[in-house]
Protein backbone atom coordinates (compact mmCIF):
# COMPACT_ATOMS: atom_id res chain seq x y z
CA UNK A 1 0.00 0.00 0.00
CA UNK A 2 0.83 3.89 -0.15
CA UNK A 3 0.92 4.64 3.90
CA UNK A 4 4.34 4.06 4.01
CA UNK A 5 5.01 6.89 1.46
CA UNK A 6 3.65 9.58 4.09
CA UNK A 7 5.49 8.25 6.45
CA UNK A 8 9.02 8.39 5.01
CA UNK A 9 9.12 10.37 2.58
CA UNK A 10 11.20 13.18 3.97
CA UNK A 11 14.30 11.34 3.64
CA UNK A 12 13.25 8.94 1.01
CA UNK A 13 13.51 9.46 -2.66
CA UNK A 14 12.21 6.55 -4.34
CA UNK A 15 8.93 4.21 -3.88
CA UNK A 16 7.93 1.51 -4.90
CA UNK A 17 3.67 0.25 -5.16
CA UNK A 18 2.89 -3.66 -5.52
CA UNK A 19 0.34 -3.96 -9.14
CA UNK A 20 -2.57 -4.08 -6.96
CA UNK A 21 -2.16 -1.14 -4.89
CA UNK A 22 -2.25 0.83 -7.96
CA UNK A 23 -5.57 -0.03 -8.62
CA UNK A 24 -6.74 0.29 -5.18
CA UNK A 25 -5.33 3.45 -4.49
CA UNK A 26 -5.12 5.03 -7.84
CA UNK A 27 -6.00 8.52 -6.43
CA UNK A 28 -3.32 8.60 -4.20
CA UNK A 29 -0.85 7.53 -6.65
CA UNK A 30 -1.77 10.06 -8.62
CA UNK A 31 -1.33 12.40 -5.96
CA UNK A 32 2.17 11.52 -5.27
CA UNK A 33 3.02 11.31 -8.56
CA UNK A 34 2.76 15.04 -9.04
CA UNK A 35 6.00 15.38 -6.11
CA UNK A 36 8.49 15.41 -9.36
CA UNK A 37 11.34 15.35 -7.08
CA UNK A 38 10.43 11.61 -5.70
CA UNK A 39 10.79 8.59 -8.34
CA UNK A 40 7.45 6.17 -7.99
CA UNK A 41 7.92 2.96 -9.46
CA UNK A 42 5.91 -0.43 -9.92
CA UNK A 43 6.62 -4.05 -8.99
CA UNK A 44 4.94 -7.56 -9.19
CA UNK A 45 5.82 -10.52 -6.59
CA UNK A 46 4.53 -14.29 -6.22
CA UNK A 47 0.92 -11.89 -6.61
CA UNK A 48 -0.73 -10.52 -8.52
CA UNK A 49 -2.15 -13.59 -11.21
CA UNK A 50 -2.29 -11.28 -13.90
CA UNK A 51 -0.52 -9.95 -15.20
CA UNK A 52 3.14 -11.36 -14.11
CA UNK A 53 6.19 -13.56 -15.29
CA UNK A 54 5.62 -16.84 -13.73
CA UNK A 55 6.32 -19.80 -16.04
CA UNK A 56 2.63 -20.45 -16.87
CA UNK A 57 2.43 -16.69 -18.00
CA UNK A 58 1.49 -15.85 -21.26
CA UNK A 59 5.38 -14.40 -22.32
CA UNK A 60 3.52 -10.97 -23.58
CA UNK A 61 2.84 -10.40 -19.94
CA UNK A 62 6.17 -9.31 -19.65
CA UNK A 63 6.24 -7.38 -22.54
CA UNK A 64 3.17 -5.48 -21.15
CA UNK A 65 5.28 -3.99 -18.63
CA UNK A 66 6.82 -0.60 -20.56
CA UNK A 67 3.78 0.35 -21.86
CA UNK A 68 1.97 -0.03 -18.78
CA UNK A 69 4.67 1.56 -16.98
CA UNK A 70 4.45 4.39 -19.10
CA UNK A 71 0.49 4.73 -19.64
CA UNK A 72 0.58 4.90 -15.48
CA UNK A 73 2.89 7.63 -15.57
CA UNK A 74 5.43 6.31 -13.14
CA UNK A 75 8.94 5.90 -13.79
CA UNK A 76 9.66 1.92 -13.62
CA UNK A 77 9.28 -1.38 -13.01
CA UNK A 78 11.08 -3.01 -10.03
CA UNK A 79 11.96 -7.02 -10.92
CA UNK A 80 12.84 -8.19 -7.38
CA UNK A 81 15.10 -10.98 -8.10
CA UNK A 82 17.15 -12.29 -10.67
CA UNK A 83 18.78 -16.09 -9.42
CA UNK A 84 16.57 -17.20 -6.89
CA UNK A 85 17.56 -20.67 -7.63
CA UNK A 86 16.26 -23.93 -5.14
CA UNK A 87 19.57 -26.66 -4.62
CA UNK A 88 18.82 -28.43 -8.05
CA UNK A 89 17.35 -25.84 -10.37
CA UNK A 90 17.75 -27.37 -13.25
CA UNK A 91 15.33 -30.32 -12.45
CA UNK A 92 12.84 -27.64 -11.15
CA UNK A 93 12.17 -24.37 -10.80
CA UNK A 94 10.03 -24.16 -7.49
CA UNK A 95 11.18 -22.65 -4.36
CA UNK A 96 9.11 -22.90 -1.34
CA UNK A 97 6.04 -22.00 -2.34
CA UNK A 98 6.34 -19.06 -5.15
CA UNK A 99 4.82 -20.29 -8.72
CA UNK A 100 7.65 -21.21 -10.61
CA UNK A 101 9.23 -18.83 -12.20
CA UNK A 102 8.84 -15.68 -9.71
CA UNK A 103 11.91 -16.88 -8.20
CA UNK A 104 14.82 -16.39 -11.19
CA UNK A 105 14.58 -14.51 -14.18
CA UNK A 106 17.44 -16.73 -15.69
CA UNK A 107 18.43 -20.18 -15.46
CA UNK A 108 21.87 -21.56 -14.71
CA UNK A 109 24.00 -22.71 -17.48
CA UNK A 110 26.21 -25.86 -17.18
CA UNK A 111 29.04 -23.48 -17.58
CA UNK A 112 28.18 -21.37 -14.83
CA UNK A 113 26.88 -18.63 -16.83
CA UNK A 114 23.60 -17.30 -16.62
CA UNK A 115 21.17 -18.55 -19.74
CA UNK A 116 18.72 -15.86 -20.35
CA UNK A 117 14.91 -16.87 -20.46
CA UNK A 118 11.91 -15.94 -22.93
CA UNK A 119 10.58 -13.59 -20.18
CA UNK A 120 14.05 -11.99 -19.56
CA UNK A 121 14.12 -11.64 -23.50
CA UNK A 122 10.65 -10.21 -23.40
CA UNK A 123 11.36 -8.08 -20.69
CA UNK A 124 14.46 -6.30 -22.64
CA UNK A 125 11.54 -5.95 -25.20
CA UNK A 126 9.43 -4.06 -22.86
CA UNK A 127 12.33 -1.50 -22.01
CA UNK A 128 12.63 -0.24 -25.14
CA UNK A 129 8.62 -0.06 -25.64
CA UNK A 130 9.04 2.48 -22.45
CA UNK A 131 11.68 4.07 -24.07
CA UNK A 132 10.45 4.49 -27.37
CA UNK A 133 7.37 6.48 -26.00
CA UNK A 134 9.44 8.49 -23.33
CA UNK A 135 11.08 9.68 -26.59
CA UNK A 136 8.06 10.59 -28.15
CA UNK A 137 6.74 12.44 -25.49
CA UNK A 138 10.09 14.28 -24.78
CA UNK A 139 9.78 15.14 -28.11
CA UNK A 140 6.95 16.04 -28.66
CA UNK A 141 4.71 17.06 -25.35
CA UNK A 142 0.88 17.44 -25.53
CA UNK A 143 1.47 17.15 -29.50
CA UNK A 144 2.17 13.02 -29.19
CA UNK A 145 -0.88 12.35 -26.87
CA UNK A 146 -2.61 11.18 -30.16
CA UNK A 147 -0.41 8.82 -31.26
CA UNK A 148 0.24 7.43 -27.63
CA UNK A 149 -3.85 6.52 -27.31
CA UNK A 150 -3.47 5.09 -30.30
CA UNK A 151 -0.69 2.88 -29.12
CA UNK A 152 -2.54 1.70 -25.82
CA UNK A 153 -5.76 0.79 -27.70
CA UNK A 154 -3.90 -1.37 -29.07
CA UNK A 155 -2.63 -2.81 -26.21
CA UNK A 156 -5.42 -2.55 -23.58
CA UNK A 157 -8.82 -2.91 -23.68
CA UNK A 158 -9.70 -0.71 -21.35
CA UNK A 159 -8.20 2.93 -20.34
CA UNK A 160 -9.70 2.96 -16.67
CA UNK A 161 -6.42 3.07 -14.66
CA UNK A 162 -8.06 1.21 -12.01
CA UNK A 163 -9.87 -1.58 -14.30
CA UNK A 164 -6.41 -2.37 -16.04
CA UNK A 165 -4.22 -3.26 -13.34
CA UNK A 166 -7.48 -4.57 -10.89
CA UNK A 167 -5.73 -8.01 -11.45
CA UNK A 168 -9.19 -9.48 -10.94
CA UNK A 169 -9.90 -11.22 -14.69
CA UNK A 170 -7.78 -12.89 -16.96
CA UNK A 171 -5.08 -11.10 -18.86
CA UNK A 172 -6.80 -11.43 -22.06
CA UNK A 173 -9.91 -9.49 -20.79
CA UNK A 174 -7.84 -6.59 -20.38
CA UNK A 175 -4.56 -6.69 -22.53
CA UNK A 176 -4.35 -7.96 -25.97
CA UNK A 177 -1.81 -10.45 -25.83
CA UNK A 178 -1.01 -11.01 -29.69
CA UNK A 179 2.41 -9.98 -31.36
CA UNK A 180 1.22 -8.43 -34.43
CA UNK A 181 -0.24 -5.87 -31.87
CA UNK A 182 2.61 -5.02 -30.57
CA UNK A 183 4.68 -4.97 -33.51
CA UNK A 184 2.23 -2.09 -34.92
CA UNK A 185 2.45 -0.18 -31.95
CA UNK A 186 5.93 -0.75 -32.17
CA UNK A 187 5.27 1.10 -35.77
CA UNK A 188 3.24 3.64 -34.72
CA UNK A 189 6.48 5.06 -32.38
CA UNK A 190 9.02 4.46 -34.99
CA UNK A 191 7.10 6.44 -37.47
CA UNK A 192 6.01 9.22 -35.44
CA UNK A 193 9.67 9.72 -34.02
CA UNK A 194 11.33 9.16 -37.79
CA UNK A 195 8.96 12.60 -38.38
CA UNK A 196 9.87 14.15 -35.73
CA UNK A 197 13.62 13.77 -36.63
CA UNK A 198 14.00 11.69 -33.74
CA UNK A 199 15.12 8.47 -35.27
CA UNK A 200 16.66 7.80 -38.97
CA UNK A 201 15.16 5.08 -41.26
CA UNK A 202 18.48 2.74 -42.38
CA UNK A 203 18.63 1.39 -45.90
CA UNK A 204 18.75 -2.09 -43.95
CA UNK A 205 14.84 -1.56 -42.87
CA UNK A 206 16.36 -1.20 -38.94
CA UNK A 207 15.84 2.36 -37.16
CA UNK A 208 19.09 4.31 -35.81
CA UNK A 209 18.03 6.16 -32.00
CA UNK A 210 20.60 7.46 -30.65
CA UNK A 211 23.37 5.99 -32.47
CA UNK A 212 21.96 2.37 -31.93
CA UNK A 213 19.85 0.21 -34.63
CA UNK A 214 16.79 -1.21 -33.49
CA UNK A 215 14.94 -3.99 -35.54
CA UNK A 216 11.67 -3.09 -36.55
Amino acid sequence: HTDHIARCRENTDSFCFILPSVAQEWEQVCAYRQQTDKTYTWYVCCGPSYPNMFLRSDLLETRLVGALTAFLGLDGFLRWDYTVWNPSPRQSLCWHLFPAGDNCFVYPGADGRPLLSLRYQQLRRAVGDYTLIDMLRRRLGEQAQPILREVYALLFKTIDPKRLVACDSNAGEVFCLDFDAFQKAKKLLLEALERAGAVRRQPSALYSVNGRKNQK
